[in-house]
């Protein structure tokens, strides 16, 4: 195992929710976690890809444009084809 195991407060940070959210999630297996014994741990890689499996709305692959390809066209409506 390459990796520590987070607790509930670290993935909390991680994910920008209070400790108790995330340990209530867990008690309901609606997010990745690992039990030992009565311990709860978090691998932080995998709290990463659960969260960015759950992105709503649009994504850009481009971090050089802020606004991602084809904004301005977006925002004025399609370029007519010449």
């Amino acid at each position: 195992m390459s990796e520590r195991l987070i607790d509930a407060h670290a993935a909390g940070e991680l994910l920008g929710v209070p400790h108790t959210w995330v340990l209530r999630q867990a008690r309901h297996d609606m997010i990745p976690h690992v039990r030992l014994g009565h311990y709860v741990r978090f691998d932080a890689a995998e709290l990463q890809a659960w969260r960015s499996a759950r992105m709503r709305g649009p994504r850009y692959a481009h971090a050089d444009n802020e606004n991602g390809p084809g904004a301005a066209e977006t925002a004025r409506g399609p370029t007519p084809k010449e």
